[in-house]
């Protein structure tokens, strides 16, 4: 008796897609690809996404769905930490999808992201055009951050780690580059991870500060 075959849906056609944006990046998504890798023809995909913009509006839409919003009883400063955590961990594992996510705007799970960001900024005692300001500077600490640590979006985090690792920190000359040089050791003693955190914090402390101000 031949194995039934699972219906197809709009959640399997939207992880199949995922699955290759992350092994191939956006160039290598096609129809063609999902259909192959679901066993079904391409032209059937088309019951369950309009085109390749919803595809990849769907596919970011899954990840962001994944991601839990921070408790709103929380104050401000553990809330904006929460979520840039968060929005940083769930597209380092997809970088491909942080150039998509950058042009989206209207899709109801990335304008619930905003504005629970924005209502912390307010908590914060920021007034409107700074909300705007360091709403904008998270997400772009956030991808940006994406874009280094992943090489590009070319490569994983941990395959990236891997080769700053093995960096050769004795090419850095005193005598050329004295500062650089003199960093060396602590190249090889810091992480992506304590990069973000860092910089995180660093962001977090500006907006508590200006609070006084």
């Amino acid at each position: 008796m031949p194995k039934k075959r699972t219906p197809l849906t709009r959640e399997l056609v939207l992880e199949a897609a995922l699955k290759i944006l992350d092994e191939q990046g956006i160039v290598g998504l096609s129809m063609r690809k999902i259909a192959s890798a679901l066993h079904v023809e391409a032209m059937s995909l088309y019951n369950h996404v309009e085109n390749k913009n919803d595809l990849l509006n769907g596919v970011v839409d899954l990840v962001l769905s994944r991601i839990e919003l921070p408790d709103a009883a929380l104050p401000w400063r553990d809330r904006l930490e929460v979520s840039a955590m968060k929005i940083y961990e769930a597209f380092i594992q997809h970088p491909a999808l942080v150039i998509v996510i950058s042009s989206e705007q209207g899709t109801p799970n990335v304008m619930q992201g905003v504005d629970s960001i924005i209502a912390a900024l307010e908590d914060a005692g920021l007034p409107p055009q700074q909300q705007v300001n360091a709403f904008r500077g998270l997400l772009a600490m956030c991808f940006g951050f994406i874009l280094t640590h992943t090489q590009g979006f070319s490569t994983t985090k941990e395959m990236a780690q891997q080769e700053w690792d093995q960096i050769d920190t004795n090419k850095w000359e005193a005598n050329t580059v004295p500062h650089l040089a003199k960093l060396a050791p602590y190249f090889l003693q810091t992480s992506a991870d304590d990069d973000f955190q860092f910089m995180l914090h660093a962001y977090l402390d500006s907006i508590q500060k200006s609070q006084g101000s």
